[in-house]
């Protein structure tokens, strides 16, 4: 089945920053966020930016099935990979070499935003949450 989200249904952002040792030539600010979407699963990311012409495009970054698969992405629990070995692994500290979250803020108003909330907090992630649209 394939991930459904409403444009209007946003609950939150997952903000990235440069790992402390890494070192950009240029003054730029590198950080960037994903945007956390309620969909047809425990919710949805995606990575929304202005492309070279100014249009407004999207990555659709990933999903977490359910409170299983979010605890398998964060490392909580283990799972057995496609080759039958036992993982437990951080994806979100897989993804990127470069790259780490800052923190991650949720709407309390989302249905999902204390299963969202304990289990990144519980992995170690600064959760910041709020109330209705930012």
């Amino acid at each position: 089945m394939s991930v459904n989200w409403e444009w209007k249904d946003k609950k939150g952002e997952i903000h990235w920053k440069p790992k402390q040792e890494v070192k950009f030539e240029d003054s730029k600010n590198h950080t960037f966020t994903w945007n956390l979407y309620h969909a047809n699963c425990l919710g949805c990311m995606l990575n929304e930016y202005k492309d070279k012409t100014g249009e407004d495009v999207y990555d659709f970054m990933g999903y977490f099935n359910d409170v299983r698969h979010l605890k398998r992405m964060l490392g909580l629990e283990k799972y057995k990979s496609r080759n039958n070995e036992t993982k437990q692994s951080d994806w979100f500290k897989e993804i990127y070499n470069d790259f780490e979250i800052e923190y991650i803020t949720l709407d309390i108003t989302y249905p999902y935003a204390d299963k969202l909330a304990k289990y990144f907090a519980e992995a170690g992630y600064e959760v910041r949450l709020y109330k209705g649209r930012k």
